[in-house]
């Protein structure tokens, strides 16, 4: 859960003060409370409001959100630092000058953060009986909180934007005998694969509330027909930043299509994919993994992907056949989720892949009572021994997973058993 110290303030600004002569121009911001993490801290006086600034004790306020604070009078300054991280004391009067000849903007007070130097354009720190009151949102801006300002409740939040997590939904959208993939994380947005020509629409549909701006990413993981198919209204619907392509070629309408739409979309990248992490930021990634050789069987060409939310992580593995996963081994790990390869082909998932990806939970995009019988009974039971649970798009339709990065839940029914194989009685 997201930690929030909660600041309920009369004014927008911050500072923390140190000199006697100001506080007497300054008047009492009484009524302030201050609460951390829903606990009030208890001031032995009260809060100064000096030009529309509340002046607040730094040693307050960061104590309360761990840190240690340090008053370091030889040299006039300030130390707030981390748990673990010790102080280095500097000379913050000579600094101050050095700086100043430099053109900098300096403050009397030196104020250190991890023992690196900061400086106060607005409000110069000040020392009102010995103790010292800086701008609180600067600082705790720079440590790496997130302030909210309330003005009708007179609130401000402060908020570890370290423990901020956006909700990341994972659509395996129902495109009957096909795949197509859809990551909405935020205001980033990635499809992979939207299966036929006919599921184009449906897919359009489904997205077009959650896209805001371009769609950052797609990848058509191969030139099949149930892959490749839908994109084509995809592409022409929206915006798009890049489309990655596998730069394999297929002499049908599906294909050429999309490779009409992609190669004269405006404004728009369209590459042919290489390894690489694609870094949406500092929690989430998109690695890339492209087939070592051309394989004559074109399943074995398909772009897959590993993203990553934190500690979750989900396999993405287009129609990746036995061929292409022995050669990637060693680029495979362990996940929690997988995209079934091949819509539950016996030609993937084979036992060695399972045991390296290990995943707890095997999602299947297949139409239901297609004519290749997928799911395969083979594949089902290779998922069943690394003991994973099932979940397919022939019996729920729609499959959402929901992550924040540490946790995950899925919106599935019912999970697929060895009795939904459409081969079992072949």
């Amino acid at each position: 859960m997201t930690k929030r110290l909660f600041i309920l303030i009369m004014m927008t600004a911050f500072v923390l003060s140190f000199s006697t002569a100001v506080l007497a121009d300054a008047g009492q911001a009484g009524g302030v409370s201050v609460f951390v993490d829903d606990n009030e801290i208890d001031f032995d006086r009260p809060l100064a409001n000096s030009g529309g600034r509340i002046l607040v004790p730094v040693r307050s306020i960061f104590e309360q959100i761990g840190y240690h604070v340090e008053w370091d009078s030889a040299n006039q300054a300030v130390y707030i630092n981390e748990p673990g991280i010790q102080v280095a004391k500097a000379n913050a009067g000579a600094e101050a000058r050095i700086d100043a000849r430099a053109g900098i903007h300096t403050n009397d007070i030196g104020i250190f953060i991890n023992n690196e130097r900061i400086y106060l354009a607005e409000q110069e720190p000040i020392n009102v009986d010995g103790r010292i009151l800086i701008p609180v949102r600067y600082v705790t801006e720079t440590l790496g909180y997130d302030v909210e300002w309330v003005a009708e409740t007179q609130t401000v939040y402060i908020s570890d934007a370290a423990d901020e997590c956006i909700p990341m939904e994972i659509s395996f959208i129902d495109v009957g005998q096909g795949d197509a993939i859809f990551i909405n994380y935020g205001e980033y947005e990635i499809l992979i694969d939207a299966g036929v020509a006919a599921a184009g629409k449906t897919v359009v549909d489904y997205i077009r509330p959650y896209v805001d701006g371009p769609i950052e990413l797609i990848i058509a993981t191969h030139p099949d027909a149930d892959h490749v198919g839908g994109l084509t209204d995809v592409i022409y619907a929206f915006d798009v930043d890049m489309i990655l392509h596998n730069g394999e070629t297929k002499d049908t309408a599906a294909f050429k299509n999309f490779l009409k739409a992609g190669s004269t979309k405006e404004n728009c990248s369209f590459l042919v994919a290489e390894d690489t992490v694609i870094v949406i930021d500092d929690k989430v990634s998109l690695e890339i993994i492209t087939p070592v050789k051309r394989y004559a069987d074109a399943n074995n060409n398909s772009i897959v992907a590993i993203l990553t939310y934190g500690d979750v992580s989900i396999f993405l593995s287009g129609d990746m056949e036995a061929q292409s996963e022995k050669d990637l081994m060693n680029r495979f790990r362990k996940v929690d989720i997988l995209k079934a390869a091949h819509h539950a082909s016996r030609t993937s998932s084979s036992a060695v892949f399972m045991s390296i990806v290990d995943p707890d939970y095997v999602v299947i995009s297949a139409g239901l009572g297609n004519t290749y019988k997928h799911p395969h009974t083979t594949a089902l039971q290779r998922y069943f021994d690394a003991g994973a649970v099932v979940y397919g798009t022939f019996l729920d339709g729609t499959i959402v997973l929901v992550t924040d990065g540490a946790t995950y839940s899925f919106d599935a029914g019912t999970p697929v058993t060895m009795d939904d194989a459409g081969d079992k009685a072949a």
